[in-house]
């Protein structure tokens, strides 16, 4: 998969947080921009992350690394 440019903010999250919200967001029928995706499930390098819109159409990404030194910070070298 090519990564692509998009203008978008958003929180980074506890599974357990990434997890409710989604949820809330599926029982609302809210559509995905980007569908829920989880890489490296049961593993230490776990990362989930999914892309909705905001009212207004502004770009909301959700992400959970479960080891995020492990996985982002540490490739900031």
């Amino acid at each position: 998969m090519v990564a692509k440019p998009i203008d978008h903010f958003g929180p980074l999250l506890e599974k357990k947080q990434w997890s409710e919200i989604l949820a809330l967001l599926k029982d609302n029928s809210i559509p995905f921009v980007l569908e829920p995706l989880v890489r490296g499930e049961d593993s230490e390098n776990e990362a989930g992350k999914f892309v909705v819109k905001d009212p207004a159409g502004n770009l909301l990404e959700f992400k959970y690394y479960n080891n995020f030194s492990g996985t982002v910070a540490g490739n900031n070298k």
